[in-house]
């Protein structure tokens, strides 16, 4: 049913049909692509949440692959394609944001491996969010603004990619997730 002009589309119920076997088994191969592609350096797969989250602008992708949130940090994992191979990014603008009050320290850094095939596979460390003993999710919004790329010219590209999701939150600080690319601790 289409809601009328008036009614209001955030708020309108879709309701699922249940998915031929064809398409769970191809969802099933997605996934095991994705845990294939996923860098072992960045610890267990299964600590961090997968979101999967592709938004294209300028002739870049940026899909937000893991998020993992506890009481000392929150990685957000990501890769970066560009349309054409020879040419890399890295970020260059962006706000994490979420209705949850965030930790005020020096405590920010993004790093990407060496692009292979046109992808960089990266991930950003953030400060903690102070979510509540009772709560056990963290609503985040990832903002990219700006892209900067690779190789002698460092060129900005302008841009917006725009990421909202919801992961757990770990009430603990665990020390035991490596840095993807250098294998120390987080």
């Amino acid at each position: 049913m289409l809601p009328d002009r008036g009614q209001n589309l955030s708020t309108t119920s879709v309701q699922r049909l249940p998915q031929p076997m064809g398409y769970q088994r191809r969802e099933r191969k997605k996934e095991r692509e994705r845990m294939q592609m996923w860098n072992s350096l960045f610890g267990d797969v299964h600590l961090y949440e997968s979101i999967g989250q592709t938004q294209s602008d300028q002739g870049v992708t940026i899909t937000v692959t893991k998020v993992y949130a506890d009481q000392g940090r929150t990685v957000i994992a990501y890769d970066i394609a560009s349309a054409q191979a020879n040419r890399s990014f890295l970020l260059g603008s962006y706000d994490v944001k979420s209705p949850t009050a965030q930790k005020q320290e020096v405590l920010t850094a993004t790093h990407c491996d060496a692009p292979q095939n046109g992808v960089a596979h990266c991930y950003m460390l953030q400060p903690a969010f102070l979510v509540p003993a009772g709560a056990t999710t963290l609503a985040l919004t990832l903002d990219v603004h700006q892209l900067v790329e690779t190789g002698k010219a460092n060129t900005a590209l302008a841009g917006h990619w725009h990421f909202s999701f919801t992961v757990p939150f770990h009430h603990e600080n665990r020390r035991d997730i490596p840095d993807p690319i250098h294998g120390e601790s987080l």
